[in-house]
């Protein structure tokens, strides 16, 4: 009967650590508004902050700014009420190094 002995040699392997927090969650705006507040509405007032002023913001930014609002949205509703928006003349859609950016045009 053959034994087999393997023989495991360590390997060190340097794992990337992730970055310090950067901080962006504070950076999102605070809203004040009903849970049932409508899609479009919310747009608005996120868009309306001086966080929305600042540059336009893209559907995930908007996105991430509603949830940590608790104001859930599936991505399909508020990617159709951007395009909705903009075709209206409310928004405008901002080509960005970051993709598609969305600015407020009317208040």
């Amino acid at each position: 009967m053959s034994t087999s002995i393997q023989t495991l040699t360590q390997t060190k392997v340097k794992v990337p650590q992730p970055s310090e927090p950067t901080g962006r969650k504070e950076e999102y705006p605070t809203l004040s508004l009903p849970p049932n507040a409508s899609c479009p509405d919310v747009i608005v007032e996120l868009l309306k902050t001086d966080w929305g002023r600042k540059a336009p913001r893209t559907l995930n930014e908007i996105m991430e700014a509603m949830k940590l609002n608790a104001l859930h949205y599936p991505k399909g509703t508020v990617s159709g009420r951007l395009a909705d928006m903009t075709k209206k003349g409310v928004l405008r859609r901002i080509q960005t190094e970051r993709g598609y950016g969305y600015i407020l045009i009317k208040p």
